[in-house]
């Protein structure tokens, strides 16, 4: 996962296209089979998402990575037919980053 963020960051700093329109906060769940991605926000500016991504990583006690994503680990427990003996306690991850509105994670 490491590898694709730094290869989209690479791709937005020299291929020109940092210039879009709008850039969209993309919200990733991971669950460690896949990552699942959808909008979160759009903003008419690079520095105006950033601002929020950093706003909610800090809120969330994430960790803002050198590629400019935001990862948060978090913890779930599904109580299964409603048997408190059968707690199953799930973790996954949730990232977020900041893409020109010409990129799109999930293809």
């Amino acid at each position: 996962m490491k590898k694709i963020l730094l290869a989209i960051v690479f791709v937005i700093c020299f291929s020109g296209i940092a210039k879009a329109e709008s850039w969209v906060l993309w919200l990733g769940f991971d669950d460690t089979r896949k990552i699942t991605w959808q909008v979160e926000a759009e903003f008419p500016s690079f520095d105006q998402c950033s601002e929020r991504l950093l706003q909610i990583c800090k809120a969330g006690k994430g960790v803002l990575n050198s590629d400019s994503s935001c990862v948060m680990r978090q913890e779930a427990i599904f109580d299964r037919w409603a048997n408190p003996e059968l707690h199953q306690k799930a973790l996954f991850f949730i990232t977020r980053l900041c893409l020109p509105d010409t990129i799109d994670p999930r293809k």
